[in-house]
């Protein structure tokens, strides 16, 4: 008799069938963690999603039908509608694809690894070497402003396959779990059943403990350090840049067109507001920068934070964050005496060269050398948790993935 099914809302798991070879077993004992684990979206988000389904596709019926009639092909034509058309039929076919993806969305584990279906196939991959190869990516979903999910993310530099069956939305209910609980789940599902282990970083509490380097001829004579924002955030600056401009050009473009009413003078003040933040962000972007010396770290964004040396070298830490299949950031941390931390502006770098988090790493590095040197840094050995459990998941990942980083070979290193 083969294994049998168990099926519920959000996965479907197997169990084994065979008779108990225990006397413990025989009175009921658990038995053990099922031989497959299936997840999928959540029912009530797939029926919510066909919901989409059918707007999707008179969106792109529609100029088809238009276009194939000689009287709307001629309608289509004469009043050049044609671009309109053509976007509005490929709008449809967007989100036709996305309310596909999350309908077939459904991933696999067992013994042989992960088997991941998306909108025209599924992909077999092998169970990643560590945890901190499943990392967690910003994606796109119907109905949900923002929501996450996990991405098969090898440290080899092999291409990247989210798991869309395990994504979730940011914020979740109390009866809800994040991208971050499924993640959890399906490792601790695997390591219950031998096909994955812990890590020496995450058994160490998150840390391995970095070897002595040595400090750069160059800096050692400094007597401060100064990290400017401006090297590690220009990709971010610009982004904020070019959407500061639109909301701040659309009431000029209304007092060009001679428009009065109340209702447009609302919109120019709305949008100016809008404007007016996100220039402020550009402007503290371009201002941002770190500073240290003897007495600590003196950052700056939109105004100075001023914090000692910590008392451990664990407490510089790098938070790497991912988002499409290549883009890689890493941002220098340091963990506050009150269990929070503080973004140490100028040291950070984002982008898809893999090897960006691995120079923060380096600098990183050079920062504490440097104290070491001048008499300001000590390092007590101890390792000191954070208050925020996620941040503190996060930062244990992120020092695993960057230990394999260095381990790997420069040519196959993938951020």
């Amino acid at each position: 008799m083969g294994p049998q099914r168990l099926r519920c809302d959000h996965a479907v798991v197997s169990s084994s069938t065979q008779p108990p070879t225990s006397p413990s077993a025989a009175a009921g004992a658990h038995p053990g963690p099922p031989e497959v684990y299936i997840r999928r979206r959540p029912l009530l988000y797939r029926v919510l999603t066909c919901v989409f389904l059918i707007p999707a596709l008179l969106m792109c019926l529609g100029p088809l039908v238009m276009l194939l009639s000689q009287d709307g092909r001629e309608h289509v034509l004469r009043d050049g509608q044609l671009p309109f058309a053509i976007l509005f039929f490929a709008a449809g076919v967007g989100i036709v694809l996305v309310v596909l993806s999350e309908l077939r969305a459904r991933v696999i584990a067992d013994a042989s690894g992960l088997h991941v279906r998306g909108v025209f196939g599924t992909r077999h991959l092998p169970w990643p070497a560590a945890q901190s190869e499943l990392v967690i990516v910003h994606v796109i979903a119907l109905g949900r402003r923002q929501s996450t999910a996990v991405q098969y993310r090898p440290v080899q530099g092999a291409s990247a396959v989210t798991i869309r069956a395990l994504a979730r939305p940011c914020r979740v209910g109390p009866d809800e779990q994040s991208a971050e609980e499924e993640l959890a789940k399906l490792w601790a599902w695997g390591r219950a059943r031998g096909y994955t282990r812990t890590s020496a970083a995450q058994e160490a509490g998150g840390y391995d403990r970095r070897p002595a380097v040595a400090v750069d001829p160059r800096l050692a004579a400094q007597q401060r350090l100064i990290f400017s924002g401006r090297r590690g955030g220009k990709r971010l600056t610009i982004v904020l840049a070019l959407l500061a401009a639109f909301p701040t050009g659309v009431p000029i473009a209304i007092f060009l067109a001679g428009e009065r009413s109340a209702a447009h003078s609302i919109r120019g003040l709305v949008a100016l507001a809008v404007g007016l933040v996100l220039w402020v962000l550009v402007f503290g972007s371009l201002r941002s920068r770190t500073m240290v010396d003897a007495q600590g770290f003196h950052v700056r964004f939109l105004r100075w934070r001023h914090a000692p040396w910590p008392p451990s070298r664990s407490d510089l830490f790098i938070l790497l964050s991912h988002s499409g299949r290549r883009i890689v950031s890493a941002n220098a941390m340091l963990l506050l005496g009150d269990g929070g931390h503080m973004t140490l502006h100028g040291l950070q770098t984002g982008g898809v060269d893999p090897a960006g988090p691995l120079r923060v790493l380096r600098w990183v590095d050079q920062v504490w050398a440097w104290g070491e040197l001048h008499g300001a840094a000590r390092d007590d050995g101890a390792y000191h948790v954070h208050r925020a459990d996620a941040v503190e998941q996060a930062r244990a990942s992120s020092a695993d993935r960057l230990a394999r980083m260095l381990a790997a070979p420069p040519s196959r290193v993938g951020g």
